[in-house]
């Protein structure tokens, strides 16, 4: 069975034989084939009004393959993958009113599900900029602008949906059918999207990307504090004292501000992000962080098992509990790796870069110093199909691990979480060494709870004692903590005797 997007439902032939009496007419947007049986291939039929090359691709983790014939069952064109993971890509330069059918289906003739199609006309207008998040002040002018190519002239038509609708509504603001859009902000517009259709000569449309109006009520700093916990790991490995750590810091950051006096406001507080995937803490950030201004706070606590490298000494990276099907590790040569289970310290470090304003870093997993003092990839190998194990354990991960014998110290390398002015960051170990944990928290976590405690005067605020703890205040606390521990582990800290005021009571 296949449904398009102005919902007819077409004939589907289990055998894959050939058919022609299917009436409907494939869509240019979004579509979606779904196989109920194994070995079941779906048709759709295509009667372009407009001659010009068009594309249809597949977007699903299973692998997927598709055939285009012409009216006389011609065979024109066929793709599994094209080079896109798993999806198939077709592109074909169309005549106008003549008949041509796809055949879909899945690789694999017992994989059955819904796949998404999407069908484009490659000549249609296309976004070359996308509209921008916008952070403002209520009773300043917001813009909102957008940048498009096509066969003109373009026409433009600016939506809005506001904070908790379901629905799209046509702009009736200033510029609603121009490139910008732009009107004064109230409070009440907080959180509303916008997005622009883009309309050309033939009638064919593309949509922008979504873009957030945050609206803020002064120009004081907010903060904002998001906690993630990997639990439980293959083998029923349980990073010990997960949910505790989590516990122990939300309860520390309700009883602290900030410097200007603001409250954190916590996300995943409630083990929202537990055992989330490579994915969903990037997507994480971005709902968390998004919003943030130049002036303003984010804090991100990540609690989980760091990756191993062959040997078995600790590597620096992220071990996850889920994995991301697709997930692509990219490499700076422009190759890559699937690596579904794994977030580099240097994909963290990306996502948390394009964040608006200060950055507090808490990375508590083993050999997650390597954050810090390691060195970034800068060799690369093939690709997924000629992955070299062997290459990529003496080249990737060992690479995040580059620390001498002592375990504290390493030659001239640095590590992608040292960014001047923007990131203030402590690990919970050093490059190869284990983090320590227990059902009561890890040690890591119940250091820093300790060095703020949650009332009267925190015991990290030492030098000067004036009611804030520093970065270096809290670095020196938790590190001394952490080295007088049965199992000793060494803190790490960038930048190292840093003034930068941290919380306050």
């Amino acid at each position: 069975m296949v449904t398009g997007n102005d919902g007819i439902t077409v004939y589907s032939d289990t055998a894959g034989l050939y058919v022609r009496n299917i009436d409907h007419i494939l869509s240019i947007g979004e579509n979606s084939v779904e196989i109920s049986t194994g070995g079941e291939h779906a048709w759709l039929r295509f009667v372009p009004r407009i001659s010009g090359s068009y594309t249809l691709t597949s977007t699903v983790s299973a692998d997927t393959k598709a055939d285009l014939y012409d009216d006389n069952n011609n065979h024109l064109a066929e793709d599994d993958d094209s080079g896109n993971g798993n999806n198939f890509l077709i592109t074909y330069d169309f005549t106008a009113n003549s008949v041509y059918y796809f055949e879909v289906y899945f690789y694999n003739s017992t994989t059955t599900g819904t796949i998404p199609l999407l069908f484009s006309a490659d000549f249609a207008p296309s976004v070359i900029q996308e509209p921008q998040n916008v952070i403002t002040v209520t009773g300043e002018t917001a813009a909102f602008s957008v940048s498009a190519s096509g066969m003109g002239p373009l026409t433009y038509q600016w939506q809005e949906k506001s904070n908790g609708s379901s629905s799209w509504q046509n702009s009736a603001k200033n510029g609603n059918r121009t490139r910008t859009l732009s009107f004064e902000t109230q409070t009440a517009q907080n959180m509303t999207k916008f997005r622009c259709i883009i309309t050309d000569v033939n009638g064919f449309t593309v949509t922008s990307a979504e873009a957030t109006l945050y609206v803020r009520t002064s120009s004081d700093p907010v903060y904002r504090a998001l906690f993630i916990p990997e639990v439980n790991y293959e083998g029923n490995q349980a990073r010990p004292g997960h949910r505790a750590s989590v516990d122990i810091l939300k309860k520390m950051l309700k009883s602290v501000t900030g410097p200007t006096g603001g409250q954190y406001t916590i996300y995943g507080g409630n083990y929202e992000y537990e055992d989330a995937s490579p994915t969903e803490i990037l997507s994480a950030i971005s709902t968390a962080f998004g919003g943030a201004a130049s002036n303003d706070v984010s804090l991100i606590y990540i609690t989980a098992h760091g990756v191993d490298s062959v040997d078995g000494e600790q590597a620096g990276a992220i071990g996850t509990v889920h994995s991301s099907e697709g997930h692509m590790y990219t490499l700076p040569n422009n190759s890559y790796y699937e690596i579904p289970n794994k977030l580099f310290i240097d994909e963290l470090a990306q996502a948390l870069k394009a964040v608006n304003g200060k950055v507090i870093i808490w990375i508590d997993t083993c050999g997650s110093g390597a954050g810090i003092y390691a060195s970034d990839i800068s060799a690369g190998a093939g690709y997924e199909e000629d992955f070299d194990s062997d290459w990529f354990t003496s080249n990737v991960i060992q690479t995040f691990a580059a620390a001498d014998e002592a375990m504290q110290e390493v030659s001239e390398l640095t590590g992608e979480l040292r960014v001047s002015n923007k990131f203030y960051v402590l690990t919970s170990a050093a490059h190869k060494e284990t983090s320590w944990g227990y059902s009561s928290g890890t040690v890591f976590a119940k250091g820093v709870g300790a060095a703020i405690g949650t009332s009267g005067k925190m015991p990290a605020d030492k030098n000067p004692q004036d009611g804030t703890v520093t970065l270096d205040e809290l670095y020196s606390y938790v590190y001394n903590r952490g080295i007088s521990e049965q199992n000793p582990q060494h803190v790490q800290v960038y930048p190292t005797n840093s003034t930068y005021q941290m919380f306050s009571r």
